[in-house]
């Protein structure tokens, strides 16, 4: 702890920030770890007094960033937004975007989720867009089908929601920030410097960050072969940046101005930082590299987990939501695991043996950085690669030279220079990276899918983890054999309370434009959808499949099944739009035309049905009403207080 002062203080401020967002927002909870803080600081007990300060700064920081007011639902609301970022999900785009005018009266910074549907205009981070649409408050989502797939990592900092089709949206502005403007311009210049599209897609992620062109496909390869890494902005990245200024820079060195050289180096890298939208990852690298140079400036050592440290501070101090992002974690992890691992693992000397030093620096970097980062992306994804060495020593050897390559192109194209070969160079370097994850990918063993476990299992995991660390560099083999009891202690517990699930399930949900039930039979999930249209139907399974793909898996259900207007066996049967499910009975009504044909216990009135609600009640007798969310959302309201009204019993499908 004395060579990395600043880890109490970064523990302190993430339990401040976990703290800020419970339910005890109360400022007298502040004022309580301030005077604490005092205290012990009396009796001279500093460390104490550190980290109750940290923790006050952490609950402070999470309080002045959550939204002041509460958002109020507003119809048709005429909205202005800029797009800060976009995120791909199943059959439709998130938009996140901070909201700065309403129905045409500016308002204050509202950061809200825009749910694309349809075709949509090309978009992209800082542009200006402008829509009609019913706008109301962010209800984080609830599990309605167990362990399904909710994307809401990336809306913790998310005020207001809307859905919206792509004819509704236009894009009235585009960014006009330098930042924006050279990011556009490198990649015209990308794409019509003569590469391939496949290379041009690469090139922009890794040297500019713009992954959005990267398709679905490539980025499953890459991730099942342990390279999902290469393919976002990192510390990698910011090395290659770093070296060829150093590369640049080599005057200085000869002519021994090294101060000289680092304090340009550091400003060149936080342009670069700048240049990219200050990307966590890239941020933290930056942080690390700037404070190794000032120490070489100032001529003293920094200590490497130290460096690592103080970015996490500055990064959460600057925005607390980034401790819920997957990539800030796995970030921080994997450079925690190389600092800690690596000098374990590479123990050759680097004097006496520099090429064998240097051929055993890349699978030792690869297997630390996973020792951390497997574990919680196991967690987060499912899947953890086998073969992740091999890939990322097969790509890191060419991934430098890509990176280099492609600044130098960027540099000739801006100049009006066409180099043919350097394009077909770098054709051949973006071919060889794919074909590795893509071999890697497809081997039946490449890796290992269908990974569950809860999240208190990472606890004594990555704490177990740590204590090895921590034996293997003060050699205190006790330490290193409690770590192991508590990894073989945490596998028999999580054996011991694995979950049972009954043989058969059903659970009738809302999406955006009908209702599913879905209906499981031991190892068989049966899907009936109010979805019209042969496209939506078809979608239906892969939608399913998709959204239920965690609770398949810790089931052993392997097929999806769309049920025919007739079907019948013991747990469901099917006619038209009748269901019956584990004794139950089920009207859906999505049209004003439908007759009751035979008595039913739930009348569900869902999207396309426009008539009056009560009447329809009148008319099918049921036990309840089930209102679904898939309906205008007035219409459902107006529904919903008609059958209050007149005390029929209903209930609403949330989504």
């Amino acid at each position: 702890m004395g060579r990395v002062p600043l880890f109490l203080p970064l523990v302190a401020l993430i339990s401040g920030i976990l703290w800020g967002n419970g339910d005890l927002i109360s400022p007298m909870w502040m004022l309580l770890l301030i005077l604490l803080a005092a205290c012990f600081l009396f009796v001279r007990k500093h460390a104490v007094s550190i980290f109750m300060l940290f923790m006050a700064v952490g609950w402070t920081l999470t309080v002045i960033h959550a939204p002041r007011t509460a958002f109020t639902f507003l119809p048709d609301a005429v909205v202005s937004a800029v797009v800060l970022d976009i995120k791909e999900e199943s059959g439709s785009r998130m938009l996140l975007c901070k909201i700065d005018s309403l129905n045409e009266t500016p308002c204050r910074s509202i950061h809200a989720g825009i749910r694309l549907y349809g075709a949509f205009p090309v978009l992209s981070g800082g542009e200006r867009i402008k829509f009609t649409a019913d706008i109301g408050p962010y209800v984080p989502p609830r599990h309605v089908v167990p362990d399904e797939v909710i994307y809401d990592g990336i809306m913790q900092s998310v005020e207001a929601v809307a859905s919206v089709t792509g004819s509704q949206l236009k894009v009235i502005d585009r960014d006009s920030s330098l930042a924006a403007a050279l990011r556009s311009n490198i990649v015209s210049l990308i794409v019509g410097s003569g590469i391939n599209d496949e290379t041009g897609r690469m090139l922009s992620a890794l040297v500019v960050g713009d992954t959005g062109m990267i398709d679905r496909d490539t980025r499953s390869e890459y991730s099942l072969a342990g390279l999902s890494h290469i393919l976002a902005l990192s510390g990698l990245h910011v090395g290659v940046i770093a070296m060829i200024v150093a590369v640049a820079l080599w005057p200085l060195y000869i002519g021994r101005h090294n101060r000289t050289r680092f304090a340009v180096t550091i400003v060149i890298l936080w342009i670069y930082a700048w240049f990219t939208g200050f990307i966590p990852s890239v941020t933290r690298a930056v942080i690390m590299a700037s404070v190794y140079m000032f120490g070489a400036i100032l001529e003293r050592k920094p200590v490497a987990l130290n460096s690592l440290c103080l970015a996490a501070i500055i990064i959460l101090s600057v925005d607390p939501s980034c401790l819920w992002d997957i990539g800030f974690q796995l970030s921080f992890t994997a450079v925690a695991g190389i600092i800690l691992f690596y000098p374990l693992l590479n123990r050759v000397d680097r004097k006496t043996h520099p090429y064998l030093y240097y051929a055993m620096s890349f699978p030792a970097v690869s297997l630390s950085a996973m020792i951390l980062t497997g574990i919680p992306a196991a967690y987060y994804f499912h899947t953890f690669p086998l073969l992740f060495i091999m890939s990322n020593v097969a790509v890191s050897l060419v991934i430098p030279w890509f990176i280099a390559l492609g600044v130098l192109l960027i540099i000739l194209e801006s100049a009006g220079i066409h180099a043919l070969w350097l394009c077909d160079m770098l054709d051949l370097l973006a071919a060889y990276s794919d074909a590795v994850a893509h071999s890697v990918a497809s081997l039946k063993y490449g890796a290992v899918s269908d990974i569950y476990f809860p999240a208190w299992w990472l606890v004594p995991v990555m704490t177990a983890l740590l204590l090895l660390a921590y034996a293997g560099h003060r050699r205190r083999w006790p330490v290193a054999l409690i770590a192991m009891l508590c990894l073989v202690d945490s596998l028999i517990m999580i054996r011991l309370f694995a979950p049972s699930y009954p043989a058969q399930e059903n659970y009738l949900v809302a999406d955006a434009g009908c209702t599913d039930f879905i209906v499981r039979d031991r190892n068989k999930i049966y899907v009936y959808t109010t979805a019209v249209t042969p496209a939506g139907r078809n979608d239906v399974i892969d939608r399913i499949s998709a959204r239920l793909k965690d609770y398949m898996a810790l089931r052993s259900a392997d097929t999806v099944v769309l049920l025919p207007d007739t079907f019948f066996s013991p747990y469901v049967s099917c006619r038209g739009n009748y269901l019956s499910v584990d004794g139950n009975r089920y009207c859906f009504v999505s049209d004003n035309h439908q007759r009751p044909a035979m008595e039913v216990d739930y009348l569900v009135i869902c999207r396309g049905f426009t008539g009056n609600a009560v009447e329809c009640y009148n008319a099918f007798s049921p036990d309840s009403v089930i209102l679904s969310a898939d309906i205008d959302p007035r219409r459902l309201r107006r529904y919903a207080g008609e059958l209050t009204r007149r005390s029929v019993p209903h209930r609403i499908l949330c989504r």
